[in-house]
């Protein structure tokens, strides 16, 4: 039987301890500890599991503990959890963790009234939000690896200082540099590359990229989203299709940019965005996303933030049977001016050029 909370569907499995009962009692434990610390004229009742941790809802406030040691994450269930709610004030507290300047930015970007606390001890204390830092420039010394990216047939891309080279979105290639000067890493992922280095270091840059560059564009035209490669990279290969065919999106243009924070594990989701222009000229944020990421929505908002002027339209962008009604419901509760827009269900056929029947 389907279940009908759109909450309980949408929720992503997060890793328990073996005995996940007492962890939860613990959390609740903690969490009913610090709402009295910070708000003593609150008479709270027995946290729940919720949103990866727990949580409470008290009136027209509601209050978060997430069991995540990821706090993008963490913060977008919680968020996700109060807005399905309908809580007029939300709070979301975390063990001090790196990450939470990020999702305090994040929670400014909601209408409902959203507040980051880092717990210290006994005691929650407002996170800061200080702005989106500005990419740092590429190393001089990652340059000449461009041209070797571009001619082995990648795509040559630089976001947060790092040169990388990819094939319909998937990182193939990253350049790494030192005090001794730079060399290009080849293979999809961290430990491909690591595997490759030690396998075939000897070998040219350009022979090896060719060798890698091979079997990722096989797997992107095949037509078959359950190929291991196609599991990766799914919103840059979206968006490196709605670069090809912006008018699926209502735009004449599309060009990427960074992401507000590097590209890391490619088995994470991180959206992929882009700065677009309509027919008319007027500048449109974008951020691609493929199945069901709780982060997508909060991160492309502090990225607009960030990035854009607050003017400036922000396009989310999914496949059709992508677009959960949560979305919906968080991107009607930003402040500023932002729609979904769908692309085909089948666009990874398109993308690739081929006329293959889908996969899914």
């Amino acid at each position: 039987m389907v279940d009908p909370d759109p909450m309980r569907q949408a929720m992503v499995t997060v890793a328990q301890p073996a005995d996940p009962d007492r962890r939860r009692r613990l959390l609740a434990a903690k969490l009913r500890a610090l709402i009295k610390r910070g708000w003593p004229d609150v008479d709270v009742p027995e946290p729940t599991a919720a949103a990866g941790g727990v949580a409470v809802r008290i009136r027209g406030a509601g209050w978060v503990l997430p069991d995540d040691s990821e706090c993008v994450r963490g913060f977008a269930r919680a968020l996700l959890w109060g807005l399905h709610r309908h809580v007029e004030e939300l709070h979301v507290l975390f063990d001090a963790a790196s990450g939470l300047e990020a999702v305090a930015r994040q929670a400014a970007c909601f209408r409902t009234s959203v507040a980051v606390w880092a717990v210290t001890g006994a005691t929650p204390t407002p996170a800061e939000a200080p702005p989106l830092p500005s990419e740092p420039p590429l190393d001089p010394r990652a340059e000449p690896f461009r041209d070797i990216i571009t001619a082995a047939g990648a795509e040559a891309v630089e976001e947060w200082g790092v040169l990388s080279g990819e094939v319909l979105g998937l990182q193939v290639a990253r350049v790494c540099t030192n005090g001794g000067g730079g060399w290009i890493e080849v293979g999809i992922g961290k430990h491909d590359r690591r595997a490759n280095q030690l396998a075939w270091g000897d070998q040219p840059p350009a022979e090896a990229l060719v060798r890698v560059i091979a079997p990722a564009l096989e797997a992107r035209r095949s037509g078959d989203l359950n190929h291991p490669l196609n599991q990766l990279g799914r919103e840059r290969w979206l968006r490196h299709h709605v670069r090809q065919r912006p008018d699926l999106i209502g735009l004449a243009a599309l060009t990427p940019i960074a992401p507000p924070r590097p590209l890391g594990d490619l088995r994470v989701p991180l959206l992929a965005p882009g700065l677009g222009h309509a027919a008319d000229g007027r500048a449109v944020l974008v951020a691609a996303s493929v199945g069901f990421d709780p982060a997508f929505v909060p991160m492309a908002a502090e990225l607009h933030t960030g990035r854009a002027t607050a003017d400036t339209p922000l396009v989310l962008v999914l496949p059709e049977r992508d677009v959960h009604p949560l979305t919906r419901t968080a991107v009607a509760d930003l402040r500023g001016p932002a729609e979904v827009r769908t692309v085909p269900d089948d666009w990874y056929t398109i993308a690739a050029g081929t006329d293959v029947q889908p996969n899914p």
